[in-house]
């Protein structure tokens, strides 16, 4: 979410139809918006602003003025009615055969691209659709998109790619950078991608974002709710992983003083502040369904899904807005 006008304005990516995320989202997954006062909500007048599928989606504002929304996915004129509790039958997984691809790695969900508009409130016949921003209508090796605008147009592009087991690299989601001289495209990887030797060991999901420290990147790295936070000082070379705690995990702790665990903590996102810090931290999550979470993507579930956001704090337990934190 992102202010504007005085008012929030959330995008996200939802399961249409009363669909569940898992064996659901590459095929029924639409961009809605949503407005709000404050950051926490509640969000109202929630519209479909790009529709299935269209997944992934983070807002941006750039320099210039343009608000623009990256995604992965292509209008595929899919619709499905999942019953009232997300029951139905999954989508097909295709057989592991058919998914194990030559590096970079497997098919995924795609392609890569932006939606830009003048204003975070245009109707949906507003926003102009640009891409494939990489790869092809036909061909998707990379997804997740987060970019980091530059003050002369240029872009930097952190995206995941999927890659097979090569040498001395594991298998998985990896982070590569990308860039491109404007935001439009055409992105161009700044290292090799023929093997995983070219890529960050980051997890998928990267969150790509600058302030006067140098570069940062959240991801989830250490499981499926949990990151450690990776930085650098010109945000290519000289990539570290923090050390100590995880930047976030699975316990969600509120200021009422309860605590949920959460199954998956997933998509993160930094939004900053007028002080030009870090303000509030956004993040999809998925709950324990019956205290069970599922394996993995290739299990469907019906577990409960929404977007999370929390406020990031000031010294002396001050948020960015000179309130006391909350959560």
């Amino acid at each position: 979410a992102l202010p504007f006008g005085g008012k929030w304005y959330l995008f996200a990516s939802q399961m249409a139809g009363k669909c569940p995320l898992l064996g659901w989202w590459s095929l029924v997954s639409e961009v809605v918006r949503g407005v709000a006062d404050t950051p926490s909500g509640p969000y109202r007048d929630v519209s479909t602003i790009i529709p299935s599928f269209a997944h992934n989606a983070k807002p941006f504002l750039h320099p210039d003025g343009t608000w623009l929304i990256f995604y992965v996915g292509r209008e595929n004129n899919q619709t499905h009615l999942c019953a009232k509790d997300g029951a139905g039958a999954a989508a097909p997984v295709p057989p592991l055969g058919t998914r194990d691809l030559p590096p970079p790695g497997r098919r995924t969900a795609g392609p890569i691209m932006v939606a830009a508009a003048s204003r975070p409130d245009a109707p949906a016949e507003d926003w102009e659709h640009f891409g494939p921003l990489t790869d092809s209508y036909e061909w998707h090796s990379a997804t997740n998109p987060s970019p980091v605008f530059f003050e002369n147009g240029t872009v930097l592009l952190a995206v995941s790619r999927w890659f097979l087991a090569t040498g001395s690299y594991r298998t998985g989601k990896r982070t590569v950078l990308m860039r491109s001289d404007s935001w439009k495209g055409p992105y161009r990887n700044i290292s090799a991608t023929a093997t995983a030797g070219g890529s960050l060991p980051t997890g998928e999901d990267p969150d790509l974002f600058r302030t006067p420290r140098g570069f940062h990147m959240l991801n989830h790295n250490t499981g499926a709710a949990s990151t450690r936070l990776w930085f650098s000082e010109d945000g290519v070379t000289g990539w570290q992983e923090s050390r100590g705690e995880n930047a976030f995990n699975a316990t969600v702790s509120f200021d009422n003083g309860t605590a949920i665990k959460v199954c998956q903590r997933q998509r993160p996102q930094i939004v900053f502040a007028d002080d030009g810090l870090p303000g509030w931290f956004w993040s999809g999550v998925m709950l324990p369904l019956d205290g069970i979470c599922p394996q993995n993507d290739l299990h469907p579930a019906k577990n409960p899904t929404y977007t999370l956001v929390q406020q990031i704090g000031r010294s002396g337990g001050v948020g960015p807005s000179g309130e006391n934190e909350k959560t």
